[in-house]
């Protein structure tokens, strides 16, 4: 009776492949944490079970506090210590009382099956005078992208250029080229920090040629004081035919010495890819800028409506740049409203200089989401305690990707000859699987996933002649079992009671 009913749930979920992107976060909030010594300081980390071969997006953003005269660096990365590359960003405050940063780092890996720790980094750069004390509130991620997927991928080529000369024509600093298998989008992404001589300023953009483009799609790094290093976030959407493209980074100074070889990019640069015929994911992003008056209430600065397909993962990323006050503080929100359910992020921007206006941000938000419409908005509200004109222009880029839960990708493997039952149907603690044909059912790989996505459980070289699981430890409900036997895979689906 149990077999039967199971062969049932078989010819339902037999059509969906396995391989949908991961994607994992924790919250940081490290309070007060003594960063004196030149040692790096691990504030959270993560363990992640990685699936298969592939590569991973470490992010780390959000505020930090800290005393004036530290040199204080955030990074992401799968060691516990900073390494000077790609981007690490670091940070300073001009005197006690605007002590409040935003921060973005992301550094991009290459992975195997296994588990893996991914660690949130702060540091405090020697040579500094303050107390080495500083507080960190935000989110570490780590977002998974199969190997060999010809649907959806990513290319990455990190930049890290000192010294540099930069004129007010366009020079590469970088390039990736793309094979788009079929037509698609592109999703480029440069973040990381720009630093030159006081009063300079460099821009930065992207494009499919070497020349700089007509769009207002860059980003604008000035320099104000002895520290000469500034936050950067750059995003851009291109549509891509078959065949192979380039993408270029490219830069240009429009004020300051065109001679001088004192400028430094230190950026992550990648793209990624999403063939529009793979109809469970999606990816978008929308350019705007609005300016916000004073007011006492929360300021709706975009909106825009999805309706998701299906149930899956909603990431949603905002890189901006806020112009303001010196004596403001504003809360940017990225919110997520479905049937009235809001689920909101938050960041922390202001100015702490007088001389300059400019603070580049990046806000992100992950959701389980589910099927129908959704909200997506961006909002922001003047912090009570402002003192300044509450006047403010807000810029930037808005990404959105979806992953559904039956997300298929390109695979060899053949659906049809694996003939596999679970039982007991519901299970409680033990659950058996069973081959009921004569193939190959030996040195079986088994996933277990939950309703959210997430990997449950693993097992290697498993002999599914009959082979049983305890699995006492899974919380009550709903799991897929994906079965893989040499070129064969079963997808079962499961209910623990």
């Amino acid at each position: 009776m149990y077999k039967l009913s199971f062969l049932l749930i078989i010819l339902n979920f037999i059509n969906h492949s396995f391989g949908q992107d991961l994607v994992w976060r924790i919250p940081i909030d490290a309070k007060n944490v003594q960063l004196e010594t030149p040692k790096s300081v691990v504030l959270d980390s993560m363990v992640v079970d990685i699936p298969e071969n592939g590569k991973v997006i470490i992010q780390f953003e959000g505020n930090a506090w800290s005393s004036f005269g530290d040199d204080i660096i955030v990074a992401a990365n799968e060691f516990p210590l900073w390494t000077p590359d790609n981007g690490n960003y670091s940070f300073l405050v001009y005197d006690s009382i605007y002590n409040l940063n935003a921060f973005y780092h992301s550094r991009i890996v290459n992975v195997s099956a296994g588990k893996k720790k991914f660690y949130a980094i702060g540091h405090n750069w020697t040579g500094k005078a303050g107390d080495g004390i500083a507080s960190f509130k935000g989110n570490l991620t780590a977002e998974f992208y199969k190997a060999n997927n010809t649907q959806s991928f990513i290319s990455s080529n990190p930049i890290s250029k000192y010294p540099l000369k930069a004129t007010q024509e366009a020079g590469v600093l970088s390039k990736i080229e793309i094979n788009a298998p079929k037509k698609g989008k592109l999703l480029v992404s440069i973040d990381g920090v720009m630093g030159s001589n006081v009063d300079d300023v460099l821009e930065l953009t992207s494009n499919t040629n070497p020349n700089w483009p007509n769009d207002a799609e860059k980003v604008e790094a000035k320099s104000i004081t002895y520290w000469n290093s500034e936050l950067i976030c750059h995003k851009k959407l291109f549509s891509v035919e078959p065949g192979i493209h380039t993408i270029y980074a490219l830069i240009r100074k429009t004020k300051g010495d065109t001679s001088s070889q004192n400028n430094s990019v230190y950026c992550q640069f990648y793209a990624e890819f999403l063939a529009d015929v793979e109809t469970t994911k999606s990816i978008n992003a929308a350019s705007f800028e609005k300016t916000i008056r004073k007011s006492t209430d929360t300021i709706n600065v975009y909106n825009v409506d999805l309706d998701l397909p299906s149930n899956g993962k909603l990431i949603l990323k905002y890189s901006a740049r806020l112009q303001s006050n010196i004596k403001d503080q504003y809360h940017i929100f990225l919110a997520d409203n479905h049937s009235n359910t809001i689920k909101a992020n938050s960041i922390r921007v202001q100015n702490t200089h007088i001389n300059d206006n400019d603070d580049y941000f990046m806000i992100s938000e992950i959701s389980n989401a589910k099927a129908g419409k959704h909200s997506i908005s961006i909002r922001s509200l003047l912090d009570p305690a402002s003192k300044g004109t509450g006047t403010a222009l807000i810029k930037g880029v808005l990404s959105m990707k979806f992953i559904g839960e039956k997300s298929t990708e390109v695979s060899s493997i053949n659906q049809d000859l694996l003939n596999i039952v679970g039982y007991p149907v519901p299970f409680q603690n033990k659950l058996t699987l069973q081959a009921l044909n004569n193939g190959e059912n030996s040195d079986c790989n088994l996933y277990i996933f939950n309703e959210q996505g997430n990997l449950m459980f693993k097992s290697k070289d498993v002999n599914l002649k009959s082979a049983d699981f305890d699995l006492s430890n899974f919380p009550t409900g709903i799991y897929n079992a994906i079965i893989e036997c040499k070129n064969q895979k079963s997808v079962l689906k499961l209910v623990k009671q």
